[in-house]
């Protein structure tokens, strides 16, 4: 798939990644905090990001892929409806 095709899923929360990103990462976004998170598997901590953090090749390829949440305990806090008020207390 282009990054076309996969962008309305991100957009929405998805986990979305590039078949041709070797350590696995993937990216979404993050609906209450208006921020892109890459994560990469095996890692305590996500990088937070105000623009998608990809590269013009990223942009250009065709092997993205959208991904699904495992569990509820594996999705981000906005997708399981927990708001930050409630993540700050």
């Amino acid at each position: 798939m282009t990054f076309g095709d996969v962008l309305t899923d991100l957009i929405n929360g998805l986990p979305v990644y590039r078949e041709g990103w070797k350590d696995g990462h993937f990216i979404y976004y993050e609906k209450d905090w208006n921020m892109f998170t890459e994560a990469h598997p095996g890692r305590d901590w996500h990088t937070l990001c105000s623009t998608a953090p990809l590269r013009g090749t990223d942009l250009a390829a065709d092997d993205w892929q959208v991904d699904e949440w495992d569990g509820e305990e594996d999705k981000p806090d906005h997708i399981r409806g927990v708001t930050k008020k409630e993540v700050v207390e």
